[in-house]
């Protein structure tokens, strides 16, 4: 099998415009019967044709060959190598197959550099691998999810367990992917080191085509990686020597992470203190089935007790042009809200049971394009609810309050019916409400609705009204 290409500019030689590698594979065992580089394909295809033909590696035997096989397209440049070795044979146009072109992603990745694995992935692999990484692409979870969330990840077989640390990569817009550290304790980072290195990890990143080399996205494409999508995924491992190509193993791990990533994500926007894990299995392409359990780490706890925390609200969520709307719905409009919402979390396990005719409801509707962003910051906060608070006794502010901070919603008369409404149908209904994020149009069916957080936040019992004295009785005399 022999096969060519010409190198990324970033492979060069002194002297040299271009440079193109030919590959000349023995089918039988796989293994690399030539090799060469040189500033045409026909010459790198001539050099790796001689070395195959009289000195090939791997100790397999020198000789004429018995049928050679090449890409389709390239069976005249293979041709004219044969016949400058003195073969007159015709070579076989077939399709090489992903085992032979990841041969060859490595060769180019050695040559650019980049360590290679003694034991690298197979096909099987590589094809579970990109499956999940590409799920967990169209899923986004960095919308709801920060790389301050960190997930705690246990991986089993009947030989045993290992616990990872994982964290989401992507919510800030810089780096989107996902990176895994052995243990479940962070890595220990030194940023002002003479010397800093990454700490020993496994990472899928995803970055646009165009900063990733031509072999990474074309592996990618090999695998069924949409042609059209922005961004394309780089697996790398990182260890004492360094950055390196992943190994089988590296391979497996993310190919059960980023499943057990999934099925978290999965569950809907649950609060990052529930303690509930996700759990699951995959099977492997070497026939091993692999079980995983995964939860968000616990906020370390409190050793002083109770105390009193204290929010300043912010105005960062609801930017200007955020329509903010205090309204209601009927409970049984809410299932199919939730099927429509890209985001959705549902309601606390000791809320109360739907009671009341409504349920109140704020809506957020940003300017377009901003539907997602605001969502994934709602979701940062993690609401508890909206409140009313008095600013004066002409005035009321509606108040997001969650355990990442607090945020300003809107201001309205005290007077104003729509507060007085939304005040009522929370007392019906003991403190749950639902904030929705959704275009305006929503209303009309036709709009998107980008988050749907259920709250509850209890309501305090109405003071007594004042009974009115009861005059005096007199006695006539």
């Amino acid at each position: 099998m022999v096969l060519s290409r010409e190198l990324p500019p970033t492979i060069r030689v002194t002297g040299a415009e271009r440079l193109s590698a030919a590959l000349v594979l023995d089918v039988d065992t796989g293994l690399i019967r030539g090799v060469a580089a040189g500033e045409t394909t026909h010459e790198a295809l001539c050099s790796a044709m001689g070395t195959a033909l009289a000195t090939p590696a791997a100790n397999l035997p020198a000789g004429r060959p018995g049928r050679v096989l090449c890409p389709v397209g390239s069976a005249a440049a293979v041709g004219s190598a044969l016949v400058e070795a003195g073969i007159a044979m015709r070579a076989e146009e077939v399709h090489p197959g992903a085992e032979a072109e990841d041969t060859f992603d490595s060769l180019v990745a050695h040559l650019s550099g980049r360590s290679q694995p003694s034991d690298p992935p197979t096909p099987d692999d590589w094809h579970l691998l990109l499956e999940q990484a590409l799920a967990f692409r169209q899923a986004e979870p960095w919308t709801r999810w920060s790389d301050e969330q960190h997930l705690l990840l246990t991986l089993a077989t009947d030989r045993g367990s290992a616990p990872y640390l994982a964290i989401i990569m992507g919510q800030a817009g810089v780096q989107h992917g996902l990176a895994l550290y052995p243990g479940h304790e962070p890595p220990e980072l030194q940023p002002d080191s003479d010397d800093p290195q990454m700490p020993e990890s496994v990472v899928l990143l995803l970055d646009p085509a165009e900063q990733l080399p031509p072999d990474v996205t074309a592996k990618a494409h090999r695998y069924a990686w949409p042609k059209d999508d922005p961004l394309m995924p780089a697996c790398l491992a990182f260890g004492p020597d360094g950055p390196e190509e992943i190994s089988r193993d590296d391979a497996h791990l993310l190919t059960v992470a980023l499943a057990a990533v999934s099925a978290l994500d999965q569950r809907g926007l649950r609060p990052a203190t529930d303690p509930a894990p996700a759990t699951g299995s995959v099977r492997l392409s070497d026939g091993d089935l692999v079980s995983f359990t995964i939860h968000h780490q616990q906020p370390a706890p409190d050793l002083e007790g109770p105390s009193l925390r204290l929010h300043v609200a912010g105005s960062d969520l609801v930017s200007p042009g955020t329509a903010v709307t205090l309204g209601h719905l009927n409970w049984d409009a809410i299932p199919e809200l939730r099927k429509k919402a890209r985001l959705h979390r549902p309601a606390p396990a000791d809320a109360p049971k739907p009671t009341g005719a409504e349920v109140p409801l704020l809506v957020l509707s940003p300017e377009p394009l901003r539907g997602t962003a605001l969502a994934a910051g709602l979701a940062e906060l993690d609401p508890y609810g909206a409140s009313a608070v008095a600013i004066d006794n002409d005035e009321h502010a509606i108040v997001i309050a969650g355990g990442a901070g607090a945020e300003l919603a809107l201001t309205l008369p005290t007077s104003h019916p729509a507060l007085a409404a939304f005040q009522r149908r929370l007392r019906q209904t003991r403190g749950r409400h639902l904030i929705m994020v959704a275009d305006l149009n929503t209303a009309r069916g036709d709009g998107t609705v980008y988050g749907l957080f259920e709250c509850h936040q209890p309501v305090a019992p109405r003071p007594p009204a004042p009974r009115p004295k009861k005059k005096p009785k007199t006695k006539r005399r």
